[in-house]
């Protein structure tokens, strides 16, 4: 109960008093008086109690009501309540799957980088014997044979530097000097294979039939003018697949 309540509880009670007080002497004169009279006297009797047992009933319901009312917000905090909670609850649970996900994803993903490198491993570049000898037939005849380098970029990893190292013994055997080891150099990875001299002017006679004979066994090049290229002299720039 609240305290408004009590407040109009002792109200009523209170304007009940006069009732009390009078109410002997009107019920004794309506009992004893007849006709019109007696009607007066029972009316008197009636609005005298009417007033405050209205004012009684009015308090007590409208208690009721704020009672019942309270109660249905109570119900309606709860229920929201409940829907948050059940909220929450699928939040956490997608939650778990996202993780779950990207767990996945990552396993996924690892798995794919070990296939590359094992089908990188399993598709290494190599140079056959009869190529390798083919190479050296179609040279054989060259003359004045002069300086090959071989190169490859620092962090080309591996494969490139054994398939460098190939082609490299590959040219020394065909009679060019190409150093005792590839060279190493720095700056982005490309692709492929480059085979780059000074300029058209200062190329050597030789660059040309290594280019033919490169591609006679199978292996692509690209030719290139580059400044860094001592002139007379041919470089080969070995890069990944």
């Amino acid at each position: 109960m609240s305290q408004s309540f009590y407040i109009f509880l002792f109200a009523a009670i209170i304007s009940c008093i006069p009732c009390f007080l009078d109410h002997r002497e009107t019920l004794k004169n309506l009992i004893e008086s007849n006709g019109q009279t007696k009607f007066k006297h029972g009316l008197r009797l009636f609005l005298l109690w009417i007033i405050p047992i209205s004012f009684l009933i009015a308090t007590i319901l409208s208690e009721v009501e704020s009672e019942t009312a309270a109660s249905v917000s109570n119900r309606t905090i709860l229920g929201v309540s409940n829907q948050l909670a059940q909220a929450q609850m699928q939040i956490n649970l997608q939650s778990n799957d996202l993780k779950i996900v990207k767990t996945e994803y990552g396993d996924a993903t690892n798995a794919l980088a070990e296939a590359t490198r094992i089908n990188a491993e399993n598709t290494r570049r190599t140079i056959k014997t009869e190529d390798r000898l083919k190479f050296i037939q179609l040279l054989k005849n060259v003359t004045n044979k002069g300086e090959v380098g071989v190169f490859i970029t620092d962090g080309c990893g591996d494969e490139t530097t054994k398939y460098a190292q190939n082609i490299r013994d590959m040219i020394v055997a065909a009679g060019f000097d190409s150093g005792k080891h590839c060279g190493v150099q720095t700056g982005p990875l490309l692709s492929g294979i480059y085979i780059c001299v000074h300029s058209q002017d200062t190329q050597p006679p030789f660059s040309g039939p290594i280019q033919k004979a490169l591609y006679a066994i199978g292996i692509s090049t690209t030719g290139q003018y580059l400044a860094d290229v001592p002139p007379k002299t041919v470089r080969i720039y070995v890069f990944p697949k």
